[in-house]
């Protein structure tokens, strides 16, 4: 739309506004008009030339026009058709193709001499039929279940009346039976993106999820659910007032719960299950840390002023004998072990040294007075207090970062200096400084600037950002000698915090110099020395410049080995000293021929009624499994590492082509499986048939389609229909689904964001052939 105003004062400006009107004029679909209240209804009239039951992006250019018609509305999924405030949550998101629709009706003013329905995903164009009702036409769209289509079309009159096109009727062949499956790995480690170390193998069927029972020994009457490698337990107290906290265990308690006749816990403790290796169960809704495990892997609710937290658990450890315990949380501690008060710090990491004894030792420590800490990154300030605990050799633990802030008695003015000495004994090969802070920051060393950080708002509360974090590289800057590092924050609030991490490596070791209390601080025109805030906002470990000691030993598989400190002791923890039989079962596909049972007990299998022994953790069956078949496993009596924690990890199982059924893979017993399924059968097409056309039904995730040894197509959106000119007899159909990350990640690490849509992948069906003969 051309909007002519006023004209120019000069001749020469309405010479040139003529000129440009005149030019502009002449181009197609443009309309001139005389003000702007013409072309607010100009535009109106355009906005309507296209019109559907759901809203059109729409392009004309003189006779010819294009709409992208969609095939559902908003979306496919549950998201966001419901509120946080109505209850809902991230488990809610969902995705179901049958919510695209399978035709749509387009409403165009003006009269349509002919239209094609073209698919992007594959660049096919179909003629589609079109009613001319005067001066208006409509448009079927015969979307399929497609996402999407553009719908092309030419004005004019049509020649005679519009004929849709003809289609001679379809003789369907359903391939419904006679499949086989094979397993088709894509996943590689190539480079520890995975798993750590680089090059572990993660291409394998992998069985996470199972049942479980505990017996003295008879059949179980009841299961319920398990991970692999989940099940060590801590018991947890409500927070309550300190005074109705049950008084800790002393010497002679410990020692009639270890003996078995007296519980750990009441019933009013409630009861926290994690694992060894993948932390705590991922919290559903919640931003998580991802390619990490989580450090806090104890969970209670946050006390309030006056009240406490407790914690109480059995612990096992592999290395018995003299110890540093480690307690991490974000508040005031008393830790008890075997019945023992021991000393604390006011830190947020208390170190108290021990005497582990063989067995299990009883492990107790209360939280309370927790520092505040708003906003708490990823974890949308939920009313959880986050805890760990780990043993580990004396003087193991190494230096870690915290928040520091200023002392008391200070207020920031706009500029807070945080300064500390940095000594390098020798050549520097590698130097990483990692700040973070809510507020602008500048790092100075030796009095000159290095590096600026910008405030960001990303996760604002209601007196400040959360801390963002980045990372230097000062190996240029650092030669042998004395340093003085300064990190300078736009601070006005007393509440603000920084983080600094600075770690050397050179010829004589590594050097490190962290946040924390102690630190030279000047702001205000005062002086004085920084204070540590234990509250943390979201993991910290992830934003450590190099790897520290993780209070889990068995989360190795991601973190790595840290480079400062050392590796945790291996301990199991639980409730209940008392020895008890552990049963577990899960399905396993059809062409199974042998599996893992990583158990840490003697172990018996029973598989499709017949008990096969357990060689070296694994079972070997004497003919592939036809169907998915229920394994049962029985162990011996344990006491530590009962349910899932009693796994390693999870059964691995190898597989051979075998007859399958089509439907969701969780339901064949591929429930973890990310890679691909090549699905084949045998076809006969009928005598006579000069055209036919693949349909495989509903299919999740992508196909590639092989039709007597011939590519002939690559889909990834319905409609999942294939046209296959020229096919007469016998034919060989081979179909290959590639599912995403999603079941792997889902079943096998601390990743959240997975929804449940994304953990079915498979070709559903029906698989049909349309066989039509010559007209």
């Amino acid at each position: 739309v051309l909007v002519v105003g006023d004209a120019p004062a000069t001749a020469a400006g309405r010479a040139g506004d003529d000129a440009l009107v005149a030019a502009l004029a002449q181009h197609p679909g443009v309309v001139r008009v005389a003000d702007a209240a013409a072309a607010v209804e100009a535009v109106g009239r355009g906005h309507d030339h296209a019109s559907s039951d759901v809203p059109l992006l729409v392009r004309r250019h003189g006779e010819c026009g294009v709409a992208l018609v969609s095939g559902a509305f908003p979306n496919a999924s549950a998201y966001p058709l419901r509120s946080p405030g109505d209850g809902w949550r991230w488990t809610d998101y969902d995705f179901d193709a049958t919510r695209y629709a399978l035709q749509r009706t387009v409403t165009v003013q003006a009269p349509v001499a002919e239209a094609e329905l073209w698919n992007p995903a594959t660049g096919s164009r179909t003629p589609v039929p079109v009613r001319v009702e005067g001066d208006v036409s409509h448009v079927d769209v015969p979307l399929a279940g497609a996402p999407l289509g553009l719908l092309v079309w030419r004005e004019g009159r049509p020649e005679g009346a519009p004929v849709a096109p003809a289609v001679p009727p379809a003789h369907l062949v359903p391939l419904a039976e006679g499949w086989t499956g094979e397993l088709v790995p894509t996943m590689r480690n190539d480079f520890g993106d995975l798993a750590l170390p680089a090059g572990a193998g993660v291409d394998e069927l992998q069985v996470w999820t199972m049942e479980h029972a505990e017996t003295d020994g008879a059949a179980p009457e009841r299961w319920t659910p398990t991970k692999a490698t989940f099940g060590q337990v801590l018991r947890t107290h409500p927070a309550v007032a300190a005074a109705e906290l049950p008084p800790p265990l002393l010497p002679a308690d410990v020692e009639e719960v270890l003996a078995g006749r007296r519980p750990l816990a009441t019933p009013a403790w409630g009861r926290v299950v994690h694992s060894a290796t993948r932390g705590v169960e991922k919290e559903s809704g919640r931003l998580g840390v991802k390619a990490f495990v989580y450090e806090e892997f104890a969970r209670t609710a946050s006390p309030g002023p006056g009240e406490v937290v407790a914690v109480r658990t059995l612990v096992t450890s592999e290395r018995p004998g003299a110890a540093d315990l480690v307690v991490g949380a974000g508040a005031a501690k008393r830790v008890f072990f075997n019945g023992t008060e021991l000393p604390t710090s006011a830190t947020y990491a208390s170190t108290a040294v021990v005497d582990v004894r063989p067995g299990p030792n009883v492990l107790e420590y209360h939280l309370f007075d927790v520092d505040n800490a708003p906003g708490r990154h990823g974890l949308d300030g939920d009313d959880l207090l986050r805890s760990w605990f780990l043993l580990v050799e004396p003087g193991g633990f190494g230096v870690r970062p915290e928040y520091m802030s200023v002392g008391a008695g200070m207020q920031p003015d706009g500029h807070v200096v945080f300064s500390h000495d940095v000594l390098v004994p020798a050549p520097v090969h590698r130097a990483v400084l990692v700040v973070g802070a809510a507020t602008g920051l500048t790092v100075f060393l030796d009095g000159e600037p290095v590096a600026r950080q910008e405030k960001v708002e990303y996760y604002e509360s209601s007196w400040g950002a959360n801390p963002m974090y980045f990372s230097h590289d000062l190996a240029s800057a650092l030669g042998a000698g004395p340093h003085r590092l300064e990190v300078v924050t736009d601070s006005t609030d007393t509440r603000d915090v920084a983080y600094v991490d600075l770690v050397v490596e050179h010829a004589d070791g590594v050097s490190t110099v962290v946040s924390g209390a102690g630190w030279e601080v000047a702001c205000g025109g005062r002086s004085g020395v920084s204070t540590e805030q234990r509250g943390h906002r979201g993991e910290l470990a992830p934003v450590h410049a190099v790897r520290r000691t993780h209070p889990l030993a068995g989360a190795r598989w991601m973190n790595g080995v840290p480079v400062i400190g050392a590796e945790a002791d291996v301990v199991h923890t639980g409730d209940d000293p008392v020895p008890a039989v552990q049963w577990y079962r899960f399905d396993v596909p059809a062409g199974t021929t042998g599996f893992t049972v990583p158990v840490s007990a003697e172990a018996s299998v029973l598989v499709a009624g017949r008990e096969l022994p357990v060689v070296d953790g694994r079972v070997d069956l004497p003919d592939p499994v036809a169907a998915p078949t229920e394994v049962v496993v029985r162990t011996a009596a344990v006491s530590t590492d009962r349910a899932g924690a009693l796994w390693s990890g999870p059964a691995r199982v190898d597989t051979v082509p075998a007859p399958v059924t089509l439907g969701p893979w969780p339901g064949i017993g591929l429930r973890a499986w990310s890679g691909g399924v090549r699905y084949r059968c045998r076809a006969e097409v009928p005598a006579g048939t000069s055209a036919v056309t693949l349909d495989l039904g509903r299919l999740r995730g992508s196909a590639e389609v092989v039709v007597d040894g011939r590519e002939v197509a690559s889909l990834f959106c319905a409609p999942w229909t294939v046209d296959l000119p020229g096919l007469s007899g016998t034919v060989d159909v081979e179909v290959t689904v590639y599912g995403t990350l999603g079941p792997y990640f889902q079943e096998s690490t601390p990743t959240v964001w997975v929804f449940p849509s994304q953990e079915v992948t498979g070709l559903m069906g029906p698989v049909v052939l349309g066989c039509r003969a010559d007209a």
